[in-house]
């Protein structure tokens, strides 16, 4: 598979140290300010610093998008996060694959680059270090998770943060949702507690603010997660314990992903390691693969980040409103918005007419002298003619609606 860079970071320096034969890194776009180690990593690879060419350029298969928060500033002064933006709206209308450290957009601009995606037909794919270890698909197979059927589980979850800031908890917040509902499934409510006590203020940044933040995630099931920020001396990246059942169990991701991940039962003295010899780089780009390769896969992908994002939202909505907060489980399609203008176009309509019957019932009524013009006649046959507008606009959406493609995209090279 022939990869691209655009933007670098710690993450994704790590990422390419491994890179397995058959795969090559054939372009490194906007990383200047990590310049040496990327020469030292990447000799021979072409750098540049206009990612233009990655729109039309034959010979990328995949592109690595980097972390817009930790961008540097711009000499034009524009806001590098917004140019980050307009660059992964482009590539998606473009129908580019892009494989993205997540979150890498707000909640708005992801449903509008999803509907730019499924314009160009291309592939969009969330990521972050240790996202596809085995360890996260064995522990819904642990004999406490195996009885949630039964009894709802209760886990308590932490993930180290080195920096307490507003975008670093919740960045890591949003990267274990998308576990949290591979373990329990479906989220339906979420409750913040902790946090700035007003998050329009000027201190929400304050690391102060969000030392004793903690959220609660009930599933469908009625499952409960109690999630944390760890101290940034954890010994742990993230860690996961059962508590359910007669043999709690507990799941420790190291901060070197390539090292031994830890699994256990709490109570037990015996360790034991889960997906012994992986390899970060080898498992996602097996994952993008199967992803690619099924129509189905390529659709959800990034429709479910989107619905992470949205219960990152629901989460600073808790904070703001210090209440729980109920979960919408609608897709937020074009079909599901089409309606909504609809609706809202109708709504107004059906005013103009009310107020339309309600001058025509003054004049009539008061015996006005514009009941004699010969446009005032006409009355009857405007209002005829609104609603059959408005009757024919319903018929809108199947005439503008875009068939589907079978195939998501041009297949890998190697």
């Amino acid at each position: 598979m022939r990869l691209a860079l655009l933007g670098c970071d710690s993450e994704w320096k790590t990422f390419l140290r491994d890179l397995p034969a058959g795969h090559e890194v054939v372009a490194v776009c906007e990383a200047a300010e990590h310049e040496l180690p990327l020469c030292a990593l990447l000799p021979a690879v072409q750098r540049s610093e206009s990612w233009e060419s990655l729109l039309i350029r034959d010979d990328i298969d995949l592109i690595l998008v980097a972390s817009p928060q930790q961008l540097p500033a711009r000499a034009d002064g524009f806001d590098p996060q917004a140019n980050r933006v307009d660059q992964l709206k482009k590539l998606a209308q473009a129908g580019r694959s892009l494989l993205l450290s997540f979150p890498a957009t707000e909640l708005l601009d992801a449903y509008e680059i999803e509907m730019l995606r499924r314009e160009g037909n291309g592939c969009l794919v969330p990521w972050f270090p240790g996202l596809n270890h085995p360890a996260w698909q064995e522990l819904p197979r642990l004999p406490s998770t195996a009885n949630a059927s039964v009894a709802p589980l209760q886990i308590t979850w932490e993930r180290r943060v080195d920096h307490r800031s507003r975008n670093q908890i919740l960045a890591a917040l949003a990267r274990d949702l998308i576990l949290i509902e591979r373990t329990v499934g479906k989220l339906k409510r979420v409750t913040a507690l902790g946090g700035p006590a007003d998050s329009h203020s000027a201190d929400r940044h304050s690391p102060q603010d969000w030392h004793s933040f903690t959220v609660q995630l009930e599933a469908e099931d009625r499952s409960l997660v109690r999630w944390s920020p760890a101290r940034p001396s954890a010994t742990f990246a993230c860690r996961a314990v059962v508590e359910e059942g007669a043999n709690p169990w507990e799941l420790q991701a190291p901060v070197n992903t390539s090292e031994p991940w830890l699994l256990r039962e709490r109570d037990s003295n015996e360790d034991s390691t889960a997906g012994s010899g992986w390899s970060d780089i080898e498992a996602t780009l097996a994952n993008f693969a199967r992803i690619h390769a099924s129509p189905t896969a390529t659709a959800n992908a990034w429709v479910d980040a989107c619905r992470i994002l949205e219960i990152r939202a629901a989460v600073e909505k808790s904070v703001q409103r210090s209440r729980t907060i109920e979960l919408s489980q609608a897709e937020q399609t074009e079909e599901y918005q089409f309606k909504g203008v609809m609706a809202s176009t109708g709504c107004l309509m059906l005013m103009l007419v009310l107020f339309a019957v309600f001058v025509v019932a003054l004049v009539e009524g008061f015996q006005l002298p514009l009941r004699n013009s010969a446009v005032w006649r006409l009355w009857p046959i405007g209002l005829v003619i609104s609603l059959a507008i408005f009757l024919g606009l319903q018929f809108l959406q199947a005439v503008i609606q875009k068939p589907r493609n079978s195939q998501t995209g041009r297949d890998f090279a190697g």
